[in-house]
């Protein structure tokens, strides 16, 4: 290297020594600085902090005092309380900080919940941070109790401390060791169950299977988790498997409509072992959340089902040979009984005709015994075979008083059958079997019974439109049956006890066989009896009710029976206080011929046979009327005027056992109740008096038959009414009977308060008096239901009850829907129905006119266009009256215009023509007509076809 090379080289590095050197100076400049502003830093901090301690110190006193929480603070090394907040002393049970903390070390409990138990959780908060365990403590009151607690290491003071956070859990605890108990409970008698349990969720998971499911299936939880597990094992055909989730299907939905257990299933079950039982399942829901569980009971019934079917065996084996001996002994028995028949026509001394009389009783009686077997042995071998066939129930009932009816009077005894007015007058069902039933039940009353007598009551109840309940009660004042034997009542061949046996005879087949055939018809038979006092057999069964185009034909009764009307020629006077019975009887009466004369009174009845004592055929009189009643007339024209002779025909509303026993105390002849069929009427009276030929001219007050042709009107259905059973009394008259419904409603929409006003003020006549009033005039308009009711209320009345209050709500309120029911079909108290009648013809008009004045105002017009004319220029009417051929414009084209514009479209438009051709009445409706009536015009028909159509609009 050249010297001037080291000269450059040597000068380059003292510029770099010198750089370096500034740099250094200014790096020294700069630490000062910082240093500097680090000091004052420190100094501002210095006089900061006291406020940022202050401010901090406060918020936790305040979290720390208003903490809904307890807040404790030990010292981690004694576990001595430093603080507590007032939360703390609450829950603790003392009232300050200085008697919690004096009271602290009775606080302790045994370990693990001591002094040193708490250190140890204070020493491992040091060492790992927060801890969270339950504590069990001595409340100031003595009583243990629980605690979450929540530690937290503190630093108080430059000191490290323990925070202790805690909340009350008792109550959680106890309630968590309640349910802990009661699930061990549950879980024990579910296992202990002899029933195979499972418990499932709605989704199929299985939760539980109890010991008897696993000891009888042989499945456990490992191998049926799913209820589709157990499908596949227990029913391993696909098809029967659908079969049970269909089932199971079924009856969970079952479940969720009705809350409650579903209906038992039986079920064909493949075990594990691979044996089959049959079983009965059902399924009980247990409301949880979220999810549905369900409890499943099985029940096994194999080795039952098993026994039944022998037992079923067994007994159809026995009743098979009874049955084929009964026929064997049957057979030379009615040989027996037909010789002995034929004997006793032959010339015999008095001592053999006697014995054969007393063969043929004896076998009689063997038959009877011998048919009651076979009965019994069909019964049991489910042979007997149950025959349904239309009947009339009025008819069999009759049949069974006459046969029963005379030999209870041969006994001494008084035979009663008590029948309601309303009983349905044809009924489908077997009628054999209930005529069976009833000899039964009546002819045990009779055998059992030396004095009294013995009553059969009918009652009926609708259990929906088209089938009705009978109920036939059975009562006698006989020996009665101890309260030990009714048990065993309706054992085949058993009585009450063997005295009875030896004193009455018989087997006790008879009730034994009512009792099965009772049940075999769906029905229930029961009894209720004293010892000494008598029993009271009843049995309900269910018919179905037959309209009266189903009912047979009847047939003419008597061959010789005139075609006309059938009381010509008798006089009749009539006594009644209504009015409208008075009405219907006078219509029935005339009807048929008789000249009729009215009174409202017993009273008036008196004056008038006074004066004519020789004038009448028949006197026809109401039980209860003002005045003086049908009673008291009785008594005193028998009595005082000497007619002892005179029918004097009794009709009432009170059809009780003890009404028709004073109307015949009081010397009525017969009785009639009431709503009075006409038939019974008929059937009276020509049986009391001589009715002249058939042929005989009618008296010139006869009024004119209506021809044999003359049309009838059906009465629409309303509820609360038998409107077929009304339209017969009325003659289908249904302006007649409109008329009625609206006096009726009149006079007793307030029956019901009337009534409770009566009983306060202690007029309980009165108030029977309305009711009796009341069921004489509804029965005609057929309010079956409201009768019944009103009739026991009265009945009660009389027997001085006063427990009325919920027979007179039951009466109110059926008075009430009655009334709702009928409102349509009354007349409007306001402005009157304006109906247009538009016809050519004004013989038409006048006529239509006439028949629906004055229950409506009519318009009328004389041709198609005078109609629209009318229609624009006047208000809309509810209903148009049409003719179809007139001039200018028909029927045809007028309602077709009318239903083109829509002011009149909505009218109900009924053509009225003379034209009865079937196209035409298809034409007019295809026209837009809502109804179509042929002349000539029936106006009952004309007006209950408008009715019917006004209603409809409604």
């Amino acid at each position: 290297m050249s010297p001037k090379d080291i000269q450059r080289t040597l000068h380059e590095a003292r510029v770099k020594q010198i750089e370096l050197e500034l740099q250094d100076k200014e790096l020294q400049r700069a630490k000062a600085q910082i240093s500097t502003m680090q000091a004052r830093c420190l100094v501002c901090q210095k006089r900061a902090l006291p406020s940022a301690l202050s401010h901090s110190e406060k918020l936790f006193r305040a979290i720390f005092m208003t903490a809904p929480s307890s807040f404790l603070i030990h010292n981690k090394d004694s576990g001595e309380m430093l603080a507590a907040n007032p939360t703390a002393c609450v829950q603790y049970g003392y009232d300050s900080f200085e008697a919690l903390k004096a009271n602290h070390d009775r606080m302790w409990t045994k370990p693990p919940y001591s002094r040193e138990d708490l250190l140890k959780w204070a020493a491992k908060t040091i060492q790992e941070g927060p801890q969270q365990f339950e504590w069990c403590y001595r409340h100031a009151e003595g009583k243990l109790q629980w605690e979450w607690v929540h530690l937290s290491a503190l630093v108080m003071h430059g000191k490290t401390c323990i925070l202790a956070i805690s909340d009350d859990i008792t109550r959680e605890k106890q309630i968590t060791t309640n349910l802990q108990a009661s699930e061990s409970l549950t879980r024990a008698i579910i296992n202990a169950s002899p029933m195979p349990l499972a418990i499932a969720y709605e989704t199929g998971a299985v939760t539980y299977l109890n010991r008897a499911f696993t000891e009888c299936f042989g499945y456990t939880l490992e191998d049926i988790p799913t209820w589709s597990d157990w499908r596949v094992k227990a029913f391993p055909d696909p098809d029967y498997r659908q079969r049970v989730v269909n089932m199971r299907r079924e009856a969970l939905q079952s479940v969720t409509n009705n809350g409650d257990s579903s209906k038992p299933g039986e079920l064909m079950v493949c075990c594990k072992d691979g044996q089959r039982r049959t079983l009965t399942a059902f399924a009980t829901p247990l409301k949880t959340t979220p999810e549905i569980l369900y409890l499943n009971t099985f029940s096994d019934v194999t080795e039952l089902n098993q026994a039944r079917e022998e037992a079923r065996q067994a007994a159809q084996i026995k009743s098979q040979f009874l049955a084929n001996m009964s026929h064997e002994i049957r057979t030379p028995l009615s040989a027996m009984l037909g010789l002995a028949q034929l004997l006793e026509g032959e010339a015999l001394s008095a001592e053999q005709h006697h014995q054969v009389q007393q063969m043929r009783t004896a076998g009689r009686s063997l038959n009877a015994l011998v048919n009651d077997i076979l009965d019994l042995s069909k019964l049991e071998a489910g042979q007997l075979r149950l025959t349904a066939r239309t009947f009339s129930p009025v008819v069999l009932l009759a049949q069974v008083a006459s046969l029963m009816g005379q030999q209870a009077r041969a006994k001494g005894l008084a035979f009663q059958l008590d029948t309601p007015s309303g009983l349905a007058a044809w009924l489908r069902g077997d009628a054999l079997r209930l005529e069976q039933i009833l000899v039964n039940l009546v002819s045990n009353a009779v055998k059992f019974t030396e004095r009294g007598e013995v009553c059969v009551k009918v009652s009926q109840e609708d259990i929906d439109t088209r089938t009705v309940r009978l109920r036939l009660d059975v009562q006698d004042t006989g020996i009665g049956i101890s309260p030990e034997h009714l048990a065993t009542l309706g054992t085949a061949f058993t009585q009450a006890d063997e005295s009875i046996t030896r004193r009455f005879g018989g087997t006790g087949l008879g009730l034994a066989i009512s009792k099965q055939l009772v049940e075999q018809m769906d029905g229930t038979l029961d009894v209720d009896s004293t010892l000494g006092v008598g029993s009271h057999f009843w049995f309900e069964l269910p018919f179905e009710r037959v309209s009266p185009e189903e009912a047979p034909a009847e047939k003419i009764k008597d061959t010789q029976q005139p075609s006309g009307p059938r009381l010509t020629g008798l006089h009749c006077l009539v006594a009644d206080d209504c009015p409208m019975n008075r009405e219907m009887v006078e219509r029935a009466l005339r009807r048929e011929g008789a000249r009729v004369t009215l009174v409202t009174d017993g009273q008036q009845a008196l004056d008038w046979l006074h004066a004519h004592p020789q004038g009448v055929d028949a006197l026809l009189m109401d039980i209860r009327m003002p005045v003086m009643d049908g009673l008291a007339a009785t008594r005193a024209l028998r009595r005082d005027f000497g007619l002892t002779d005179l029918p004097v025909i009794a009709f009432s509303a009170g059809v009780l056992t003890e009404h028709r026993q004073q109307a015949e105390e009081a010397g009525f002849s017969d009785f009639l109740a009431k709503p009075v069929d006409l038939e019974d009427l008929v059937s009276i009276l020509r049986r009391w008096c001589a009715t002249p030929a058939a042929d005989a001219s009618p008296p010139s007050s006869a009024p004119t038959q209506l021809p044999s042709n003359a049309p009838k009107t059906d009465f629409p259905d309303i509820p609360g009414l038998d409107t077929r059973r009304a339209a017969r009394y009325f003659d289908n008259d249904w302006s007649r009977f409109l008329k009625s419904l609206a006096s009726l409603t009149n006079d007793f929409h307030d029956a019901a308060q009337h009534t409770r006003d009566d009983l306060a003020r202690g007029a309980v006549n009165a108030a029977a008096q309305r009711l009796h009033s009341l069921r004489g005039r509804a029965g005609y308009l057929g309010t079956q239901d409201l009768i019944q009711t009103a009739a026991t209320l009265e009945q009660r009345l009389l027997e001085g009850r006063t427990d009325l209050e919920d027979l007179i709500d039951a009466f109110e309120e059926q008075l009430a829907a009655l009334l709702t029911a009928l409102k349509p079909w009354l007349p409007s108290k306001d402005e009157k129905v304006r109906i247009l009648i538009v016809d050519d013809d004004p013989a038409s008009v006048k006529m239509m006119g006439e028949a629906l004045m004055p229950e409506y105002q009519c318009e009328f017009a004389l041709s198609g266009a005078q109609a629209l004319q009318r229609l624009k220029t006047a208000a809309a009417p509810a209903l148009i009256l049409l003719d179809l051929m007139m001039p200018e414009m028909d029927g045809y084209e007028l309602c077709r215009s009318l239903q083109k514009d829509p002011r009149w479209q909505d009218i109900p438009i009924i053509f009225v023509t003379a034209s009865q051709d079937i196209k035409n009445e298809t034409q007019a409706l295809q026209a837009g007509a809502t109804d179509f009536i042929p002349k000539p015009i029936d106006p009952s028909v004309l007006r209950l076809r408008i009715d019917v159509h006004l209603l409809l609009r409604e």
